[in-house]
């Protein structure tokens, strides 16, 4: 699928383009492709931050009973293996 892309220029402070370009020689990518990348990480980013946000209020406004509560502590000790912290 081919979408249009768009040419514009941005200004950006010399530790920002320091960065771009460390990021694009390190991963070998245009810049371009750099910025894409952050675009989508930082919409991504805000994605999840915004479904945190709704699970969080659903969770407030709808917490779970009692009965939930004592069903999930019976069952966390047979879902979770033990892990070796050595």
């Amino acid at each position: 699928m081919h979408t249009h892309s768009y040419k514009f220029a941005i200004s950006l402070p010399a530790e920002s383009f320091k960065l771009l370009c460390g990021f694009q020689k390190r991963f070998k990518l245009s810049r371009s492709a750099v910025i894409r990348e952050a675009i989508n990480r930082l919409t991504q980013s805000r994605i999840e931050a915004r479904k945190m946000r709704q699970y969080e209020k659903g969770y407030r406004e709808f917490p779970p009973s009692g009965a939930e509560s004592e069903t999930f502590m019976r069952l966390v000790p047979e879902t979770l293996t033990p892990e070796d912290w050595e």
